[in-house]
């Protein structure tokens, strides 16, 4: 008997059917016999409160995120040569598309319980950001990524398998986080203009 298997079916059963939720802890390295053994113990007993999960920004929202850092892309780019006011609000919305579908998927590995991959993955982009902010004259942007990386990285690691509801709190923050930081890296040309300026 595992407590972890019960604990997530437990906390995703309202949520997923039985088949998504087994493949999942299936591909978590979990036994296929203890997770069926496991259903047979928790069918019966009462549906358990859902796990708070943090606001998850669908697609409507994302949207309208996109559309309006678009807009603004034309405005910041505008006085940049070869036509970069025309073609940065298309450049924005894929990365920022990119961006929110990693992030995206970095919160279904926290709610799965799976934190390790994300903050392996989070804390190499914190540290390349560390690393740019040293080299780079772009000072304040490699450190807003790093920060923006590093703290979600570092608050995994120190709630997974301790804090569940924490966990799935900052796997909820991180495609917007994400966003922020697309959005701006894209917002360069200002922070040089002012930094020159």
């Amino acid at each position: 008997m595992d407590p972890k298997i019960d604990d997530y079916i437990w906390e995703n059963r309202e949520r997923y059917t039985r088949e998504a939720i087994r493949e999942q802890l299936v591909a978590a390295g979990h036994d296929p016999a203890a997770v069926d053994a496991a259903w047979d113990r928790v069918a019966g007993e009462p549906a358990a409160p859902t796990r708070p999960i943090g606001w998850r920004p669908r697609g409507r929202e994302f949207f309208l995120l996109v559309v309006l850092g678009a807009i603004s892309m034309v405005f910041v780019w505008a006085d940049e040569p070869y036509g970069a006011g025309a073609i940065a609000p298309v450049v924005y919305i894929f990365l920022a598309s990119i961006g929110f579908a990693i992030g995206k998927w970095f919160s279904i590995m926290v709610d799965a319980g799976n934190a390790l991959t994300p903050i392996i993955l989070l804390g190499l982009v914190a540290i390349g950001g560390a690393m740019m902010a040293v080299v780079s004259s772009t000072l304040l942007l490699a450190l807003a990524v790093a920060i923006l990386a590093g703290v979600p990285a570092l608050l995994l690691f120190y709630l997974r398998g301790t804090n569940p509801n924490g966990a799935g709190m900052v796997g909820a923050a991180i495609p917007i986080l994400i966003w922020l930081a697309v959005t701006g890296t894209c917002y360069a040309p200002l922070f040089a203009r002012l930094g020159g300026g």
